[in-house]
């Protein structure tokens, strides 16, 4: 089961994940993430599952978590910053994922634009940003689902040409609040301190 104990051990954020909802199974946590914005939750309020079934990625897609091997989980931001820069926010959470994976397990994984995470030409992971207007506040939900230990047999045979994981590709599994720690807090800060930076990485 998924320790958010040990995800806030690894954290050295000011606001991303100081608030935490663990689901042991959800259909999607954008949905709930959605939720809490409507009841009031703070920035940075996260949630997390062990198995996402009714998860969904751009064009309809559909992402299926495999229960204590994905990284399946959505925050909630309530930006207060020009529009133009929201339309970095892929390129932003794309970049923070890849560099919080180098940190945690030296893998080189890229971003295939806009919201896909790709290793060894193989998809392991997605990202779906959706925003929505409350009266005079704007919410932004970022969703993430990463492919971190599962095997080849986990996938649906349809795509398991298409997609990957971080242990398929090295053979080695990963500690997932690690991982999850070390993204959020890349994400963190080129979020509140280095949004100039995004353009040249």
């Amino acid at each position: 089961m998924f320790s958010i104990a040990h995800l806030k051990a690894g954290l050295n954020t000011e606001f991303l994940g100081q608030e935490v909802k663990y689901l042991e199974k959800i259909g999607s946590t954008n949905d709930e993430s959605w939720e809490s914005f409507y009841n009031g939750a703070p920035a940075g309020s996260l949630i997390i599952t062990d198995n996402q079934f009714e998860g969904r990625g751009r064009r309809q897609s559909k992402w299926v978590s495999i229960p204590g091997k994905s990284l399946t989980f959505s925050f909630l931001l309530l930006p207060e910053i020009p529009l133009e820069k929201l339309g970095l926010l892929p390129l932003l959470a794309g970049v923070s994922i890849v560099k919080g994976i180098k940190t945690i397990t030296s893998l080189s994984t890229g971003l295939k634009w806009p919201n896909d995470i790709i290793i060894s030409n193989k998809k392991m992971g997605g990202i779906l940003i959706e925003s929505h207007m409350e009266g005079e506040k704007l919410g932004v939900v970022v969703g993430i689902g990463l492919n971190i230990n599962e095997s080849e047999n986990d996938f649906a045979e349809e795509i398991q040409k298409e997609a990957t994981s971080l242990f398929i590709d090295s053979g080695k599994e990963y500690n997932l609040e690690l991982i999850l720690s070390s993204i959020l807090n890349e994400f963190e800060n080129l979020y509140l301190y280095n949004w100039h930076n995004i353009i040249s990485m």
